[in-house]
């Protein structure tokens, strides 16, 4: 009975091991904000982004990025997607924040305004904000990774933070021509 106990305590503090240090988060990515046509999902250490239906007329393949360092703060994937509350500093330029595959970038938020947004039936006021980023020519050139050529070259990317919580609640950037927004 002694061993019983002991193996259902160790079961019990890897499952609540698991669940509290390993931030895994799933979103939904919606082509021109209304056609779900894609998955994204994000842990310490990996980013998956899977093609549903008309999702697949625009990726040959799932993207998939293993083996990536998003604990660090500086992450730009850590901050949006993973992290609970989002810190902005307004109009300042930060330097060196990385990418996905290590690529680092130049970024900065600029407040738009207020944004009312309907999300499950419950309208809500939220915060608009513009976010920039830069990065050397070379490393973009030189670098195949899709999503951070979509990140640097898209045209705007806009993202809304819940008041209160200062969490993300919608991202969204426009890239070759198509608006790709994560919910």
């Amino acid at each position: 009975m002694k061993s019983f106990k002991k193996i259902s305590f160790i079961i019990i503090f890897l499952a609540f091991h698991c669940v509290v240090f390993t931030q895994s988060k799933k979103y939904d990515i919606y082509l021109y904000d209304t056609v779900k046509g894609m998955t994204l999902s994000v842990d310490n250490s990996s980013f998956t982004i899977k093609a549903l239906s008309f999702g697949k007329f625009l990726f040959e393949e799932d993207l998939e990025y293993k083996e990536q360092s998003f604990e660090v703060e500086n992450s730009l994937i850590n901050r949006i997607l993973l992290q609970s509350k989002i810190n902005i500093v307004d109009t300042q330029w930060e330097d060196s924040v990385k990418l996905l595959d290590g690529q680092v970038a130049e970024i900065r938020f600029l407040y738009a305004k207020e944004d009312t947004l309907d999300i499950n039936n419950d309208k809500k006021a939220y915060l608009l904000y513009r976010l920039d980023i830069k990065s050397d020519d070379n490393e973009i050139s030189k670098n195949e990774n899709i999503v951070n050529k979509a990140l640097i070259k898209s045209s705007i990317i806009k993202i809304w933070i819940d008041k209160k919580t200062k969490s993300m609640v919608k991202f969204s950037l426009m890239y070759n021509g198509v608006l790709y927004t994560i919910k």
